[in-house]
């Protein structure tokens, strides 16, 4: 790496490095993702696909393991192109296949946070397996977003890199770094360490389903929506939960979920509460699909009278 990448994805004085590529029976290399097994269950009664934000891994779901409500569940959390252990891409690709392909052929649970919630609900279109989608602190494509909220990166005169100067325009990162505990910050800033910066680097060749924003589409997501975000979280991801709850035609609850005490990481911030929220939303998946089962069973009786 030259001297100037060096420079460009420093992160207060830190190279930003992928963590050391070692073999471990907790990672799965799959469809160039390295997806992490945060929880093993021999029958597990639910298994979760969780897909993290922006800068962060698969360490930002860390805290969700041996927490009482989610002990009988599988737990797997990916890294996305670029992040944590997995490299960034070579060529064109899709956040939503790559979800879909670590999936497997198992019926899943979509859990993400920020821009994961982005990809898990397009992950969820055009893929049966996928039983419901949570979204916590997620973006919206097409979400009408001030002026204020964006930044031009490249005008930036910030001498540390984009990296830090991306943070530092986030209200959302800002909150959780000024006002979370000391281990909630430094677990963040480990993560954006092993970030590749390579959406600063180099152009972004991800290959979109379709050119109309998410927000047109959410009536159309086929699974039912969990929607939260932080007590504390910017304004506007406060707003974009509400947008999704109101879009989605079928929700988890009567009103999207707000995490107490919390910023933008909720998984991080207030992991007991996030997991007692998804067990809540997974059971009433569970007598969905028991009823439908049932529906289906009367029909068929019907019919063959």
């Amino acid at each position: 790496m030259s001297c100037t990448e060096q420079r460009l994805l420093a992160f207060r004085g830190l190279s930003l490095r992928p963590p050391l590529r070692q073999k471990n029976r907790n990672r799965v290399w799959t469809c160039k993702l390295y997806v992490r097994v945060l929880q093993e269950r021999p029958e597990p009664r639910h298994t979760a696909v969780l897909v993290h934000d922006f800068l962060t891994d698969s360490r930002l779901f860390a805290r969700l393991t041996d927490i009482q409500e989610l002990s009988d569940c599988r737990l797997l959390a990916v890294d996305l192109r670029g992040h944590g252990y997995s490299p960034p891409p070579s060529d064109a690709y899709s956040h939503a296949d790559d979800i879909r392909t670590a999936a497997g052929d198992e019926r899943v649970h979509l859990v993400g946070v920020g821009f994961g919630g982005i990809h898990s609900l397009e992950a969820s279109f055009d893929c049966p397996l996928v039983r419901s989608v949570s979204v916590i602190g997620s973006g919206l494509p097409g979400h009408a977003w001030p002026q204020s909220a964006y930044t031009h990166l490249e005008l930036e005169e910030d001498p540390i890199s984009p990296v830090v100067a991306f943070i530092k325009a986030s209200g959302a990162w800002r909150d959780t770094l000024e006002n979370a505990a000391p281990d909630v910050v430094a677990e963040l800033k480990a993560m954006v360490r092993s970030y590749s910066g390579f959406h600063f680097t180099q152009p972004d060749l991800e290959i979109r389903a379709t050119i109309e924003p998410l927000s047109l589409r959410l009536k159309d997501v086929p699974v039912r929506v969990l929607a939260g975000v932080g007590e504390r979280d910017d304004e506007q991801f406060r707003a974009i939960a509400k947008e999704i709850h109101r879009g989605v035609k079928r929700t988890a609850f009567d009103e999207h979920v707000v995490f107490e005490k919390t910023g933008h990481f909720a998984t991080l911030e207030n992991p007991h509460q996030v997991a007692r929220t998804l067990r809540e939303f997974w059971e009433l998946i569970e007598k969905d699909e028991a009823k439908n089962q049932l529906e289906k069973q009367d029909t068929t009786h019907i019919r063959s009278l």
